[in-house]
């Protein structure tokens, strides 16, 4: 337009006129970027500006957000395909459009971060609540029971709430003939983000339905209680409404009536202290060194002046959280916010019954069989050094009221639980070992057991719950507990299976058949036990000695991974139970796949009977998974490479081998199994498909075996035509100690070595800590999968001609007894090295004088370290990363030990020791992170200090602080500056050294 030609022009003006006086007022390379960009609509363009001290001259620049190129923006703005959800009778799908980006105005709506929760005091709901833009529903099967591809099927939008509502929170009906969802109807006021209110509202729809009927629109209803009483949904804890297994009653968690009748008659109930008023930003905090001064330091530091003490001999050792409660007045503000009134609604009459009185309820559990529920309720006093979910807690049963009893406890002050069983008062949990694998030392895990109508569960350590301490006497750490009721108390429970690890969880069969699974972190070992039905009750705190071991093996196996059982939940009880087969009664695991040659996903099934007699025979010794399993689907996609290592025959389907003609160049993976034993239908399972340039679509397989059929249940268009032309490789090489290692190579539209040459490249990398070196080369991605551009990866840059080198494997080794993290710097130069080497000499495609390196939090980490530590790289990019670790002194990533255990490891492994090395080598640094950034140990300060000590040394080096933003960046306008400055950095550093 005319008006943007003019703010262009002037642009140009004012950078030229400034380059002849030699006054910098604004820099030159930043305005005409921005003329030569897009500056943002001007309904972005909110709040004070963007604000950039620059070290010539004294004047502040304010400007907007900016964009990158307009290639960029499209690949942003591109379509996403909808959520999936089927029912519980898996006869319908139920599709879930998703909104587009936010905006920062979104993420500048009023917000109280108490205790690590984050939320918004006007509508009561988490902060950032998102929400779907429109729900459509299909069949999956025909009258006839035969599937319905997606030409075929019938579609029905749900209506009802206002056009432009936010829809969340959506829940299934047990009997799958209709769902719950939460609206936010447009036009609530400003600091509201433009909506309102949440609504409860239901859609019901008969299931039978066909013909012109089966194509009408749903018209839902909205959920209001019969006395007209107002009803102030509280989702601050998540979905504000839970089925009861009956399928007619709600479970309401609401304001209380009280505080609500106030809010309808005077203020909002969060107007008072500790409330912020709506500021939006116009854009990023900007600094750039050695040209641009740091501004004020933004301490997110809590207040220490209310810290509690801790009890003098007790050890805490916690890690670094945010948004902890600082004071009185936030202990008040989280009180009253989590506080919620409980009711009943019947649907049919609409009648409310308040279950409980006004209290601090974390959750409401149902038993199986619908007539209790089990409570936990937050307690005083609050902790002020870990967040909600280690606050102390009471434990109860309740006894429900029955269907014909609802309305009964309506009145004010009354209350329709009919009975309580206190079962205990939990302390606060900051005492928890620092070890991964240590846990409070008290009762913990309490769930209803799936098989009995209404049996509790819990676990207790035997150890105190720290590993490091000797196991007890018989050489156990966990013992399983049960307490049949009612009534219910801890001083009568029955002795479960204990364990020699820790305990990790328990799953059953329809019979009773249990398996009971522990790990331990030390040595990344896993194992997986059989509990006959009948024989999961210990006498005299003894094993029950026909248990059997099923699996043993390490975690970090990928290679050798079983896969993992699939659970079907009963439509009656909403229990979960292992997945059989019907016609043998096996059960089902579904795995990724991974070989030499990249995922091959699968479906196995596993004969309980047959792995018994292998345990037996092998004297107790776990039998080897492929031996205990028959395959029974595999991707078939085609070899990674030429020249792979032969496949195994045991593990493909009927034990031969795929024909080379019968592969494809398609990636496949299980998305959901259906049908199964209890169910009365045939045993199917909903698989995505996809290649490099076809985005994933929905087919529906049945496994039946002479009964093989498909259908396509969705038809979803490439979203990103741009990156329809890229291609990508899996790569493998070895690191010069021979860890083997891998990565994902693209290369631009168009590519053609010969011609083309060598291109720049820019890698994305993330390391991880293993104590196997063979798990630590181990391949988990496939060639074959799409390629989509995300903004939080390099993918975008193949528009600018660059191979990108996505995930090149940065594996931290400790074998044995040796600490991974005692050699960082050391294997980390090595797996830079080898991933250099290998794209420029190996594949020779990239020019190794133009290559940079970026990632994310740990990424970001390992960036700063690899540019202080190696010559490899042109520049770098550091998002939302950690850079001292002396402030995270109680433990990071997998890093068991604290600061004053390991204090050389601490200090070597801070990059922010090393900012005059990065001056002296003059290495490039982009750092980028969120204002708002709730992530422990990645507090901002992070990288404000680390940027102070870059700059205090001549580095070059720019920081970037994203206003609203957390860990991850959400608003369109902080992801489309991201990448404005990723652009602008990488154009300028990564060029050929002189």
């Amino acid at each position: 337009t005319a008006a943007s030609a003019t703010t262009a022009a002037a642009a140009v003006a004012v950078a030229a006129a400034a380059v002849r006086s030699k006054r910098r007022s604004l820099p030159t390379r930043a305005v005409l970027g921005a003329a030569r960009g897009r500056w943002m609509p001007p309904r972005f363009a909110l709040g004070g500006g963007l604000r950039s001290n620059w070290q010539r001259g004294a004047a502040t620049a304010t400007a907007a957000y900016l964009e990158p190129s307009a290639d960029f923006v499209d690949l942003v703005d591109g379509p996403t395909a909808p959520s999936l959800a089927v029912d519980p009778r898996e006869r319908f799908l139920l599709l879930m459009e998703n909104p587009p980006l936010r905006t920062v105005e979104d993420l500048s709506r009023e917000e109280l971060k108490l205790a690590g929760i984050r939320f918004e005091p006007r509508r009561l709901l988490p902060s950032l609540a998102g929400g779907y833009t429109k729900l459509t529903l299909r069949p999956l099967f025909g009258p006839d029971g035969q599937p319905l591809s997606v030409e075929n099927a019938p579609t029905r939008v749900v209506e009802g709430p206002s056009a432009g509502s936010k829809l969340r929170s959506v829940v299934w009906r047990p009997s799958g003939d209709g769902f719950i969802f939460v609206a936010l109807p447009p036009g609530g006021s400003g600091d509201q983000g433009g909506f309102g209110e949440p609504e409860l509202w239901f859609a019901s729809f008969d299931p039978q339905a066909s013909g012109a009927a089966a194509e009408e629109p749903i018209v839902a209803e909205r959920v209001v209680e019969a006395t007209g009483r107002p009803l102030r949904l509280n989702s601050i804890r998540g979905s504000p409404a839970r089925w009861h297994p009956d399928g007619r009653r709600l479970l309401l968690s609401v304001e209380p009536w009280e505080a609500s009748s106030a809010h309808d008659a005077a203020a909002p109930p969060a107007a008072g202290p500790g409330v912020p008023p709506l500021q939006v930003p116009s854009g990023p905090s900007v600094q750039a060194s050695p040209s641009c001064r740091f501004p004020r330091a933004l301490c997110p530091w809590p207040s220490c002046a209310q810290q509690q003490v801790s009890t003098p001999g007790e050890k805490a050792p916690v890690r670094t959280y945010q948004d902890l409660l600082k004071s009185p007045e936030d202990e008040d503000l989280y009180e009253r916010y989590t506080t919620v009134q409980w009711l009943f609604l019947d649907l049919e009459t609409r009648r409310a019954t308040r279950i409980g009185r006004p209290d601090m309820y974390r959750a409401g559990i149902f038993s199986p069989d619908g007539a209790f529920m089990l409570v936990s309720t937050t307690r005083r006093p609050f902790s002020y050094a870990v967040p909600d979910g280690r606050f102390a807690r009471d434990l109860e049963v309740w006894a429900l009221p029955k269907l014909g009893d609802l309305g009964e406890g309506s009145d004010e002050g009354t209350d329709a639980v009919r009975e309580r069983w206190p079962l205990a008062s939990l302390p606060v949990r900051d005492q928890i070992p620092t070890p991964q694998d240590a846990v409070e030392d008290m009762p913990r895990d309490f769930s209803w057991r799936e098989d009995r109508p209404h049996t509790l569960s819990f676990v207790e350590a035997l150890d105190n719950g720290d590993p490091r301490n000797p196991p007890s006497p018989e050489g156990f750490r966990d013992q399983v507990f049960w307490l049949e009721g009612p009534p219910y108390s801890m001083d009568v429970r029955l002795r479960g299976p204990r364990t020699q690890m820790r305990y990790s969880g328990m799953s059953t069969c329809r019979d009773g058949t249990r398996l009971l699974s522990e790990w331990r972190w030390k040595d990344r070992r896993t194992r997986t036990w059989v509990l006959p039905a009948g024989a999961v009750v210990e006498a005299d705190g003894e094993p029950p000695s026909d248990r059997w071991l099923l699996y043993d093996r390490s975690m970090e196996d990928r290679y050798d991974s079983p896969g993992s059982f699939q659970m079907v939940v009963d439509p009656e009880t909403r229990q979960p139970f292992l997945m059989q087969r019907p016609s043998d009664k096996a059960l089902l695991l579904v795995g990724s796949g991974a070989s030499p040659r990249g995922l091959r996903p699968f479906v196995d099934v596993l004969s309980l009977e047959k792995a018994q007699e292998l345990s037996l025979a092998s004297e107790g010794a776990a039998p080897s998974a492929s031996s205990t399993t028959s395959r029974l689907w595999r991707c078939v996609a085609a070899p990674s490479s030429p020249g792979d290592p032969a496949e195994d025959p045991e593990r493909e389907v009927g034990r031969e081998l795929v024909p080379e003609e019968h592969r494809q160049i398609k990636f496949e993976s299980v998305a959901g199994m259906l049908g199964g034993d209890g169910t009365g239908r045939d045993l199917r399972m909903l698989v995505w498909r996809e290649a490099q340039d076809e985005p994933p679509n929905l087919f529906l397989r049945s496994l039946e075996k002479g009964a093989e059929s498909e259908v396509a249940i969705t038809a979803f268009e490439h979203p990103q035509p741009a990156l329809r032309d890229v291609r990508k490789q899996l790569v493998k090489y070895k690191r010069s100690d021979g860890v083997e290692l891998n990565a994902e190579l693209y290369l631009p539209p168009g590519y053609d070595k010969d011609r083309d040459g060598r291109l720049p490249c820019l890698m994305w990398a993330y390391p991880r800590e293993f104590k196997s070196a063979d798990a630590a080369g181990q391949i988990s991605s496939s060639p074959y999968s799409f390629v989509r551009g995300s903004w939080s990866r390099p993918t975008f840059w193949l528009l600018r001609g660059y191979a990108i080198l996505d995930d090149p494997k940065m594996p931290i080794v400790g074998e044995g007894e040796a600490e991974p993290n005692d050699t960082f710097i050391e294997q980390l130069r090595l797996n830079a090295q080898a991933a250099v080497d290998c794209v420029v000499d190996q594949l020779g495609v990239v020019d190794r004088d133009r290559i940079c390196i970026g990632g994310h939090s740990y990424g970001a980490y390992m960036t700063a370290h690899l540019l202080a530590h190696t010559d490899l790289f042109r520049a770098g990019i550091c998002r939302s990363g950690a850079y001292n670790r002396t402030l995270t002194p109680f433990g990071f990533q997998s890093e068991e030990r604290t600061y004053w255990e390991a204090t050389e490891t601490y200090t070597t492994m801070s990059p922010f020791l090393y900012a005059k090395q990065l001056a002296e080598k003059q290495a490039p640094l982009l750092l980028i992170h969120g204002q708002e950034d709730p992530n422990p140990g990645t507090f901002p300060m992070q990288s404000e200090r680390f940027f102070q000590a870059l700059k205090g040394h001549g580095a070059v080096s720019k920081l970037v602080l994203l206003p609203k933003e957390r860990h991850g960046y959400l608003a369109r306008e902080s992801i489309l500056h991201v990448l404005h400055e990723q652009e602008q950095w990488l154009e300028a550093h990564n060029t050929p050294r002189t």
